[in-house]
């Protein structure tokens, strides 16, 4: 069905990876943590981990506000607790390039870098960068 993420697939070989169900998981537990020093060492331990993302259709492609990327990927996927967006960035402009928005499924396959609230419908927003991409055949 997908191809490419060969690289971030090969990495997470030697690094924790997690399915987003997973990071939902661990959002339940850090937003019951009472104790804010418990926050913020789940969240640290998730920022080692690899995150696969399957099935997200791309909501939108937007200017990046990471020096290090020229696009940022809104991606969606409807979870059982609700919403769930990713903001992907990848240097992989030219499968960017090919994305329709509200048409496209990917997948990717990159580093979890945070979870964020923003105003919206969203249950949470992940952050994913250094990611591959694949389009859906």
């Amino acid at each position: 069905l997908f191809s490419g993420c060969a690289f971030k697939k090969y990495e997470a070989l030697v690094r924790s990876t997690m399915t987003v169900d997973n990071a939902v998981a661990e959002k339940l537990r850090m937003d019951a943590a009472a104790n804010p020093a418990q926050k913020y060492i789940l969240a640290k331990d998730l920022a080692d981990k690899i995150i696969y993302v399957d099935d997200a259709v791309v909501k939108d492609i937007i200017p990046s506000t990471d020096i290090d990327y020229q696009f940022c990927v809104v991606a969606q996927i409807q979870h059982a607790k609700g919403m769930i967006e990713f903001y992907i960035y990848s240097k992989d402009n030219g499968t960017i390039a090919k994305m329709e928005k509200g048409k496209t499924k990917i997948s990717a396959v990159g580093d979890f870098r945070r979870f964020f609230n923003l105003l919206g419908d969203a249950f949470v927003m992940i952050d994913v960068v250094d990611a591959d991409l694949s389009i859906a055949k």
